[in-house]
C-alpha cells in the first residue's frame, strides 16, 4: 500500500507531529562517514543533522489460513507426520518428524533466508528458557526473541515481532522496519542427518517516507539449515568521534563478547539485545586520524567463535584551529556540506567568521589554553532560509579520551518568519537556546573531562521535504575559557 500525501496536509501535520527537526545531509562530497546507529551514551540532543534511520514499532497482526497435511487420515487427529489427516497446519511435511520437545531443540541454530532470492541471512536459535521454548531472531547489529506455541505438532510464531529496524527520527518514519505477521516453524534436530528448519508465514515490511506511506506484506518461506557461518565484523570501519556508533557483529553472540582497541588501549562497551551482544560501541571520545585494530573474544549462539579481524579509523586530522575567531585560516573536517570563511559584512566580528551552509557538519580541533578552561563558548547567528517545520542547529563538544559529549541544540519552530522575527515557539529547551531574534546566540557547553585537545562540531539542519526546513548559520569568537 502507497499512499501520497498532500504538501498542505503533510504541512500542517510536520508542524504538531514533527519529532525534534531531524535534517539529512546525505552525501555532500566531504569526508566519508560511516551509518550511525544513534544510541549513543551522551543522551538526546534534540536532533542532529544527518542522521542515519533508526528503529520503531508498528503493523498489525494476522494468521494464515492452514492446510491439510495428510495423504491417508484417521481423522483430525492433530499429528505432525504424514497419515494423519487434517492436521491444520500449514504443510510443512518432510522426510522428517517435526520435533517441539525444549530440551531436544535447545541450543539449536539455523541460516535462514526467509524467502527464496532474499539477501538477508537471518540466524534462528533455539532456547528452553525458563517461560518455555524462546527463539532469538538476529542479524547484522540487530536481535530480537519470542516465545513459541505449540499447535498441531509444529511450533508457531504469532504476533508483530520486528525483526529488521530500518526507522528514522520523524514521527511519521518511526515504525519502519521488517515484522514478522505469523510464522509456523517445523523443525528436524540433527538426529541421523543434518538437521533442518522449514518455515511458512508472512512478514509486513513498513518503508515510510515523510512524502508518503509505503507498506507491503511479503510470503515467508524456507527450508534451512544449520548454522555453520562463524559471526564476523566488518573488515574496516570509518567512525565519526562525536557520536558513539555500533560497530556490527554480523549475527549476535552470546554474552560474556569482548573487544578492544589496540590504539588507544581500550576496551569497546558491548550492545545487548534480546539478551544478547549484537555489536560494540567506543567508551571514549576517538582522536582523529586513529587506526587501530581490534581485537576480540566472542562465539555466537551456536558456539562458533568470531573469526574476522577489524580496523578501525577516523578521519585525518585537519590541524588544530586557533582561537582567533577565524582570522586565521580554517582546519577543519566537513561530514555535510562545507563550511567556509566569510568577510567584510557577512563577518559578525572583525574581518572574518565561519559560515555553515544548511546541511552542514562541521567538526573543528581545538586545545585548552589551560588545564582551568572548561567552557566552550562561541557566537551563532542563525539564517534560516525556510522553516515550514521544525528543526535543530547542533552543537557538541567533547575531550578527546574523554567519555563524555555535551551537546546544544538551538531549535527553530515552524513559524520562525524569515525576517528573523519569531512567532510563539521561540523559547529553548531541552538544554538549548530558544533562537528568538537576528541577534546572534550565545552557546555555551562545559567540558566534562580533563585533556588537552577538544573536538567541536556544529550541525545545521536541511530537511528537504513537502515540509521542508533550510536553516544556516555564521559562527564566531569560538574559544575554549
Amino acid at each position: 500500500m502507497k499512499r501520497l500525501l498532500g504538501v498542505l496536509g503533510l504541512v500542517g501535520w510536520a508542524a504538531a507531529a514533527s519529532c525534534g527537526g531531524e535534517s539529512t545531509s546525505h552525501d555532500r562530497g566531504g569526508a566519508a562517514r560511516a551509518g550511525t546507529s544513534n544510541a549513543g551514551s551522551h543522551g538526546a540532543d534534540g536532533g542532529r543533522s544527518g542522521a542515519a534511520p533508526r528503529a520503531g514499532r508498528g503493523g498489525t497482526g494476522g494468521s494464515s489460513g492452514h492446510a491439510g497435511g495428510g495423504t491417508s487420515g484417521d481423522g483430525d487427529s492433530g499429528g505432525a507426520t504424514a497419515g494423519s489427516g487434517d492436521t491444520g497446519g500449514s504443510g510443512l511435511v518432510g522426510p522428517g518428524p517435526c520435533s517441539v520437545e525444549p530440551a531436544e531443540l535447545d541450543g539449536l541454530s539455523f541460516d535462514v533466508e526467509l524467502s527464496p532470492g532474499d539477501d538477508q541471512v537471518f540466524v534462528f536459535h533455539f532456547v528452553d528458557g525458563p517461560d518455555g521454548l524462546e527463539v532469538v531472531i538476529g542479524s547484522d547489529g540487530y536481535a530480537t526473541r519470542s516465545l513459541l506455541d505449540v499447535h498441531a505438532g509444529k511450533l508457531e510464531l504469532v504476533g508483530n515481532l520486528e525483526i529488521r529496524d530500518d526507522s528514522g527520527f520523524g514521527a511519521w518514519t518511526s515504525d519502519n522496519g521488517k515484522y514478522i505477521e505469523n510464522l509456523e516453524l517445523c523443525v528436524e534436530p540433527p538426529r541421523d542427518s543434518a538437521g533442518r528448519l522449514r518455515g511458512k508465514g508472512s512478514a509486513l515490511v513498513i518503508a515510510n517516507a515523510d512524502d508518503y506511506e509505503d507498506q507491503w506484506e511479503e510470503p515467508i518461506d524456507f527450508d534451512a539449515g544449520v548454522d555453520t557461518r562463524a559471526p564476523s565484523f566488518p573488515n574496516a570501519m570509518k567512525l565519526y568521534p562525536l557520536e558513539p556508533e555500533l560497530i556490527p557483529l554480523s549475527e549476535p553472540v552470546a554474552p560474556g563478547a569482548s573487544a578492544m582497541l589496540s590504539e588507544p588501549p581500550a576496551s569497546l562497551d558491548p550492545i545487548v539485545m534480546a539478551g544478547t551482544v549484537v555489536g560494540f560501541r567506543a567508551p571514549i571520545v576517538l582522536p582523529l586520524g586513529l587506526d587501530s585494530a581490534v581485537t576480540a573474544s566472542a562465539h555466537d549462539l551456536g558456539g562458533l567463535r568470531l573469526a574476522s579481524s577489524l580496523r578501525l579509523s577516523t578521519d585525518a586530522d585537519p590541524g588544530v584551529q586557533a582561537q582567533d575567531g577565524f582570522e586565521s585560516e580554517l582546519h577543519s573536517i566537513d561530514y555535510g556540506y562545507p563550511a567556509e570563511l566569510v568577510h567584510g559584512s557577512r563577518a559578525l566580528e572583525g574581518s572574518a567568521s565561519l559560515f555553515l551552509p544548511a546541511g552542514a557538519e562541521t567538526v573543528l580541533h581545538l586545545t585548552r589554553p589551560s588545564p582551568s578552561a572548561k567552557l566552550l563558548r562561541l557566537e551563532l547567528l542563525p539564517e534560516p532560509f525556510l522553516l515550514q517545520t521544525s528543526a535543530n542547529i547542533v552543537v557538541r563538544a567533547g575531550v578527546i579520551g574523554g567519555t563524555k559529549i555535551e551537546s546544544f541544540a538551538i531549535p527553530f519552530a515552524a513559524d520562525w518568519s524569515l525576517d528573523g522575527s519569531l512567532g510563539a515557539a521561540g523559547a529553548g529547551g531541552g538544554g538549548g537556546a530558544g533562537a528568538g531574534s537576528a541577534d546572534a546566540i550565545a552557546v555555551e557547553l562545559e567540558l566534562g573531562d580533563a585533556g588537552d585537545d577538544v573536538l567541536v562540531s556544529i550541525s545545521t539542519p536541511l530537511i528537504e521535504e513537502s515540509s521542508s526546513a533550510v536553516v544556516a548559520a555564521v559562527i564566531d569568537r569560538l574559544r575554549i575559557e
